[in-house]
């Protein structure tokens, strides 16, 4: 999922007329620009669509099971969770596997923490406390405004990356792209700060492979 539109980035670059050519390629940009997005926000190089809201079918995340054996702590690999249609843990890929009703399940934001019944967490105290465990999920989740898309800040920031790659192309591998003498904008390979500062607002701060 593109996270901007080409409309968007043309808005930003200031065009006001473009070849089909010049759209095709704004659209390739879109499309990097989103997934360079995704990378920025979670430190992964196989994020993808991670703000995109969707239904997940089977996601097998890590867990971790408090010292009381109790509760389960997870963060699926969506920013906000909107709904969790199943649930199951094991120790691991060779153990007996026990299912958890969608009763028992709490979301808050991007975390879950699910609560076995008692007889199960009980059977799995040989595990030891706290431990991790592995977490089959199924559940819908992201970052899309109905009727929107992403958040205006998000796009304007995706935007301007892919205003950034397109200038690039243009210019070729130079440092620095434009003349400020020419009273040209002046762009420089860095992330622009504005676009990092709200990267940090972005940001997964937790693991995508473990609980931390």
């Amino acid at each position: 999922m593109d996270y901007t539109t080409v409309e968007r980035i043309k808005q930003e670059m200031h065009i006001q007329s473009s070849t089909s050519e010049d759209d095709d390629l704004l659209a390739l940009l879109a499309t990097a620009a989103s997934r360079t997005w995704d990378r920025l926000c979670t430190g992964v190089p196989d994020a993808v669509d991670y703000f995109a809201t969707e239904d997940m079918a089977d996601e097998v995340i890590p867990g971790q099971i408090d010292y009381t054996g109790a509760r389960i702590l997870c963060y699926p690999h969506k920013p906000i969770i909107n709904s969790v249609a199943s649930f199951s843990y094991r120790l691991s890929i060779i153990t007996t596997a026990y299912s958890i009703d969608a009763s028992r399940i709490e979301i808050d934001g991007g975390r879950v923490t699910a609560y076995p019944n008692t007889g199960n967490y009980l059977t799995d105290r040989p595990y030891g406390f706290p431990s991790k465990t592995r977490v089959t999920i199924s559940y819908n989740g992201g970052l899309s405004i109905s009727g929107s898309g992403m958040p205006a800040d998000m796009q304007e920031a995706v935007a301007i990356l892919a205003a950034r790659f397109y200038r690039e192309a243009e210019t070729g591998l130079a440092d620095q792209i434009g003349v400020a003498e020419l009273t040209t904008m002046v762009y420089t390979r860095a992330i622009p700060v504005r676009v990092a500062n709200l990267a940090e607002l972005y940001k997964r701060r937790v693991g995508w492979r473990h609980v931390a």
